[in-house]
């Protein structure tokens, strides 16, 4: 396992040192593309290319049902078993959602697949694998790449994904909380935004009201706006203080 710290500051030197521009240029077509960009991106996060001994096999075997001879551009296999795979467009194309449903094909037909990567070798977006009871990859990336914006890309987050730190498990578990909090970010903010009747009825019922009648849930819902959300919000923000300068430890039971 390599310090992260090392690692990070040596991929940062790296990637800043590569000829991005020459590299670009040179990558006319999807194959130099891969020659030229993503194959030297891998290269610096510890991936050897090759058929037998290294871990980034390109032109992977994933066979749909009916379909034979189909392959994804690379693979990147841990113990033998390919667990990303990556599907790689020309240079400086815009990456669109046909790519994202090609590579989600390639995904649901490649055992032991859990991350797949869409890149034109400039941008890199990873995905994981949708929990939300749909097959497939979750269509929102939970970490994307830009070659062009080093800086602005996380190259602490990039780290994580070096040969030598790697833990794919964890990169999954990470991704899936960070969905999770935004799907309820998104859930609250458009209960808020348009109250249903049983968040009414609630905040209601604990008005000490019984029979909510159209007009006082017409009453509750007018209420409910960016003024009384921020008069609540400072008083749970005084009571999360306080608790926390109580010295009071809460926990589930």
């Amino acid at each position: 396992m390599g310090n992260k710290a090392i690692i990070t500051k040596g991929l940062k030197r790296h990637l800043t040192n590569f000829d991005l521009e020459t590299a670009i240029k040179s990558s006319d077509n999807e194959a130099k593309t891969r020659m030229y960009l993503i194959e030297e991106f891998f290269l610096i996060l510890g991936y050897n290319r090759g058929f037998d001994n290294g871990n980034l096999v390109p032109e992977y075997d994933a066979d749909f049902a009916n379909l034979k001879g189909k392959k994804v551009d690379y693979a990147i296999q841990f113990r033998n078993k390919p667990e990303i795979i990556i599907e790689a467009k020309k240079a400086g194309l815009k990456l669109n959602d046909k790519h994202l449903s090609q590579l989600n094909e390639y995904f649901n037909n490649t055992n032991d697949c859990k991350i797949g990567i869409l890149t034109n070798g400039i941008e890199y977006h990873f995905y994981c694998r949708n929990k939300n009871g749909k097959r497939g990859l979750h269509p929102t990336p939970f970490y994307s790449f830009d070659f062009t914006n080093i800086e602005g890309s996380s190259i602490d987050r990039l780290a994580d994904f070096h040969a030598t730190t790697i833990e794919v498990n964890t990169i999954i578990d990470d991704a899936q909380e960070l969905f999770f909090i935004e799907s309820f970010e998104e859930a609250l903010y458009k209960e808020l935004a348009d109250p249903s009747k049983d968040f009414i009825k609630s905040v209601y019922s604990n008005m000490g009201g019984s029979r909510l009648t159209e007009n006082i849930e017409s009453q509750i819902k007018g209420l409910i706006n960016s003024v009384s959300l921020k008069s609540a919000i400072d008083r749970l923000m005084i009571e999360e203080a306080s608790k926390a300068n109580s010295g009071i430890i809460t926990t589930d039971e």
